[in-house]
């Protein structure tokens, strides 16, 4: 392009300047200023809300009170007598306001020395309110009180069922006959169940964890389980309030109360 320019000639021919600052040193970057801190949204925003308070409390200030009319100046007529003296016309004056008569005020008893506070005289309190106003067309209606409610009857709190402790019955080794005393325990539980179930799980002494030693005592289990729901049958326990479970491993046989 640089030939086409020299072929064409004039301004477009001349060599284009150098920009601006072009030889200037660089700019030192220590000269930089620093970044400005920004400023704490809350604090922006307590700000804000100060301004629009003072807007509103000026705006509400200025419906309530607001400036009074500038003084109309006077006005210099010509002294028709005096050759160019001037004297200033009658200006409006604005009537006072009207003052509410002060309430009177009993006369302060004068002390030696020093005075008296003063004793301003108020009003006589009626003893009873005012009778309703009384429209013309329109009935006095009268509402009357709803009669006082008696207490409500709360129904004497329940005793808390307590649980009887498990029977808990010894058999002899080998064996599944009740011992003396497992009986009587059996049906004082029936007495206080209340409708609650009853389980009774009996236990055959299997002497370990072989299939073998735990199937031939777990009949034991059950004999001794079956002992015990006999007893409790008798004292009136039905069948449906009974869960009966055995178990190989354990001794003994126990009976106990669920809800």
């Amino acid at each position: 392009m640089d030939w086409w320019h020299d072929l064409e000639g004039g301004r477009i021919a001349q060599e284009r300047p150098a920009p601006p600052r072009a030889d200037a040193p660089y700019r030192n970057l220590a000269e930089v200023p620093a970044r400005p801190v920004a400023d704490d949204p809350a604090a922006r925003g307590a700000i804000v809300a100060a301004l629009s308070g003072d807007q509103r409390d000026a705006a509400y200030g200025a419906t309530i009170a607001p400036l009074p009319a500038p003084t109309p100046r006077p006005v210099m007529e010509v002294d028709p007598d005096a050759a160019g003296a001037t004297i200033p016309a009658a200006s409006p004056v604005a009537k006072p306001a009207a003052v509410a008569p002060a309430a009177p005020v009993a006369a302060a008893p004068v002390v030696a020395g020093k005075a008296a506070p003063a004793v301003v005289s108020m009003p006589a309190i009626p003893a009873a309110p005012p009778a309703p106003a009384r429209l013309d067309g329109v009935k006095s209606v009268t509402v009357a009180a709803p009669p006082p409610r008696a207490p409500a009857v709360q129904a004497p709190a329940q005793a808390p069922h307590v649980a009887r402790a498990p029977v808990v019955v010894a058999f002899a080794a080998g064996s599944a006959v009740l011992p003396p005393g497992a009986a009587a325990a059996l049906q004082a539980l029936a007495r206080e169940r209340q409708g609650d179930d009853i389980v009774i799980a009996g236990f055959g002494e299997a002497a370990g964890s072989a299939s073998q030693a735990q199937a031939g005592s777990l009949g034991l289990g059950f004999a001794r389980a079956r002992a015990m729901t006999t007893v409790l049958a008798q004292a009136g326990v039905p069948s449906t309030a009974m869960r009966v479970t055995a178990e190989a491993i354990g001794r003994g046989g126990v009976a106990r109360l669920v809800r």
